[in-house]
């Protein structure tokens, strides 16, 4: 991995990055393959699922069917949860819920997990995915996916609404045309988010070249907030907003933590777990101070526009 030199880009870039014709066979073993049950029973998971409701409906007004009252209270204290606030409003894209039928698309959406739940929420939704086995799983959940990449919907005339690259970013060849092809699809009043690991977190920081975000070779590019906004004003994108998460800093500072130690690839035990889960809660407080998240979430819309279908969310 190389890192730009400009103090205004930071860049992290593959070098040299594999012919674009053997890129498939990074992902001939990769967790998109399978449909993941979620546990059904349980305390933990009766008040995550009722904390998300009440995280939708009150900061995305999603009519979860939960009194005002009720889902201010359970809002507030969605900060004790490993996650936070994000952890929730990532269950639905970080977009607000639709004022009437609206479009989303969902490029690299694996399995189809997230596009069904967004299905759920209201949206009218598509998936493109470069996976054969994973657009296979998504299918059987009955959803409308692609096999390849934002070339399968390239024709479509009606655009949309929304547009989510969820982890999707740092695998493709060409991120400036991706970015490009996605502002020409949007509708007027559109909105883009894209989440991907950030090349400025406190997780780089702390274990360099052992960090789980940089995952080569399968991460070609990892950007930081500076480049993002640079990539949106070249495809012709205004960034409503860019910050940094811990959402999902456990996992990737508990994986960071076994290659440190036991070498690439090992999978944390129990103690590098727990480990994690302390250092994602210092991490959500050093947040608050300012940036260095393990994850960059981007909101991008068309420009200029008037108004979008996302805002940030209280």
């Amino acid at each position: 991995m190389r890192r730009c030199t400009s103090t205004d880009c930071g860049l992290l870039w593959l070098d040299p990055v594999p012919v674009t014709e053997d890129l498939p066979r990074l992902y001939d073993i990769y967790y998109t393959h399978t449909a993941v049950d979620r546990p059904r029973a349980g305390v933990a998971q009766t008040l995550d699922v009722a904390m998300r409701r009440a995280v939708l409906q009150k900061c995305l007004g999603y009519e979860m069917g939960i009194s005002p009252l009720s889902a201010r209270l359970c809002a507030a204290f969605s900060w004790l949860f490993p996650s936070g606030r994000d952890g929730f409003l990532a269950e639905a894209m970080f977009l607000r819920a639709p004022r009437e039928s609206a479009r989303l698309l969902e490029i690299g959406c694996g399995s189809g997990e997230a596009l069904a739940r967004m299905r759920g929420l209201g949206w009218e939704v598509l998936g493109t995915d470069f996976d054969e086995r994973a657009v296979e799983v998504a299918r059987g959940r009955g959803l409308d996916v692609r096999c390849g990449g934002v070339e399968a919907v390239r024709e479509d005339a009606e655009g949309f609404d929304a547009i989510y690259l969820g982890h999707v970013l740092e695998h493709v060849p060409d991120p400036l045309a991706l970015f490009r092809e996605c502002a020409g699809m949007l509708r007027e009043g559109g909105a883009m988010v894209v989440l991907t690991p950030n090349a400025e977190s406190w997780g780089l920081r702390l274990f360099g070249p052992n960090w789980r975000g940089l995952e080569p070779p399968r991460h070609l590019h990892v950007f930081g907030p500076g480049n993002l906004r640079k990539l949106c004003g070249d495809a012709g994108l205004v960034p409503r907003t860019v910050r940094s998460t811990a959402r999902g800093a456990r996992y990737v500072l508990a994986m960071s933590l076994a290659s440190k130690a036991d070498g690439a690839n090992s999978m944390p035990g129990l103690g590098k777990r727990f480990t994690g889960l302390i250092l994602q809660f210092v991490e959500r407080m050093v947040l608050s101070a300012g940036e260095g998240g393990e994850e960059v979430v981007l909101v991008a819309v068309p420009h200029p526009t008037c108004g979008t279908r996302w805002e940030e969310a209280g």
